[in-house]
């Protein structure tokens, strides 16, 4: 048998590179539109999705570019009701702003006769400034309500003759009286003792400060100066000082049928004389008319300024300051009955603020109509004055009634 040679070597073949693959041919698929593609790769088609056919809607639109809910009706970005000026709406269809007040076209506030108010409520005349009577307050250019009938002019006349014989009635009552100064300090006194009790807390001085601003813009002819309420009912002496703190110039006496009531020189007289006596040559030319009336005035003016003074202590807390007229307070009649309603009109402004935090009612009185120019006037604008002050009052005893009753449930 044959033997292998064992050292014969390994032969092993050479390396041959394989060819090149041939060029994959172009695909051809169909688009959608039925037109051949050449070049594309077919993709596979995904399944779809269980979400994938339910899709959020599209926004609906009006013709103005609102945005309208399920209902069809447009909407603002917070989902409220809004009329065509973008302004939002109550469910009475009328325009309101942020806090629920009633607005116009221009986002003026209105009241629900769409006269235009301030922030407090009180009609406005053309110039903006607080009304004197209905005659002269402005109707704002209130949008027509959202989805409601509009009455019709007859209708509406019929309902505003209706409240206009109401308010002539009511004005031909009689003219509530005065508060004397004894009612109104005992209610000073009541605040003062809320006030020590810790029932209303005091203010923080930026705050005392913007209501000294407030007040010293609102009305000419004030001095700011600390409220000593002990020395109100201190003695009948007292007393007597503080109503002359209130009064410290007389009026002078009026001129009938000229424009101006007060001679310059006579006003300067008056201010360098330092009692009434030196006055005396003037007060007797007043006739018992007039006397009445300025006796009015001067009752209006004490109950006016310490009514003021109880409202600011009652928002502010504390009677340091209170306001006194300045040597610049008028004594011309017609002159110092526009202070005077200047005064109740920052008073109106602080007690219809009090009566929110309280929960009170509170609506300024107004006349239907304006009082005649000049002196012929006076007296209308001083029972017109009286008015206000009595709501003032009523408020004001209710309000301080508030207060004691929190007092009593601490």
């Amino acid at each position: 048998m044959a033997r292998v040679n064992a050292s014969v070597p390994m032969i092993i073949p050479a390396y041959v590179p394989r060819p090149a693959a041939a060029p994959a041919a172009p695909t051809r698929s169909v688009s959608f539109s039925g037109q051949p593609t050449v070049g594309r790769p077919v993709t596979k088609s995904r399944s779809m999705s269980v979400n994938q056919g339910h899709s959020r809607p599209a926004v609906k639109k009006n013709s103005l570019g609102q945005t309208l809910n399920a209902q069809g009706k447009p909407i603002n970005a917070s989902g409220h009701l809004i009329n065509e000026f973008n302004q939002r709406i109550n469910p009475q269809g009328y325009a309101i702003n942020d806090q629920h007040h009633l607005i116009d076209k221009q986002n003026r506030l209105v009241n629900k006769d769409q006269y235009l108010v301030d922030s407090v409520g009180r009609p406005l005349d053309k110039k903006g400034n607080v009304a004197r009577s209905m005659e002269t307050a402005v109707k704002g250019d209130v949008a027509l309500p959202v989805g409601r009938v509009v009455a019709s002019a007859n209708h509406a006349f019929a309902k505003w003759n209706k409240k206009a014989a109401v308010g002539k009635t009511s004005e031909k009552s009689e003219v509530p009286p005065i508060k004397n100064l004894a009612e109104l300090t005992q209610r000073m006194m009541d605040a003062e003792k809320l006030i020590k009790a810790g029932v209303i807390p005091k203010s923080p001085g930026i705050k005392n400060v913007a209501a000294e601003a407030a007040t010293n813009a609102a009305i000419s002819g004030l001095v700011s100066a600390p409220i000593s309420v002990g020395a109100y009912g201190a003695s009948t002496s007292w007393g007597e000082s503080i109503k002359a703190s209130y009064l410290p110039l007389p009026l002078l006496p009026q001129a009938p049928g000229t424009k101006s009531i007060v001679d310059p020189s006579l006003a300067k007289t008056q201010k360098e004389a330092s009692t009434t006596k030196e006055l005396g040559a003037e007060t007797k030319e007043l006739d018992a008319e007039t006397k009445a009336l300025y006796s009015k005035m001067d009752g209006l003016q004490v109950s006016a300024f310490t009514s003021t003074n109880t409202a600011m202590a009652l928002q502010l807390g504390t009677f340091e300051k209170g306001w006194l007229p300045s040597p610049d307070w008028s004594a011309d009649p017609l002159k110092r009955m526009t202070q005077l309603e200047e005064l109740l009109d920052r008073n109106e402004a602080l007690t219809c603020e009090l009566a929110e935090n309280c929960e009170v009612f509170f609506k300024a009185y107004l006349p239907l109509k304006d009082a005649p120019k000049g002196v012929a006037g006076l007296s209308q604008r001083v029972d017109t004055a009286q008015r206000r002050m009595h709501v003032i009052d009523r408020s004001q005893s209710s309000i301080v009634d508030a207060f004691r009753a929190r007092s009593e449930g601490q």
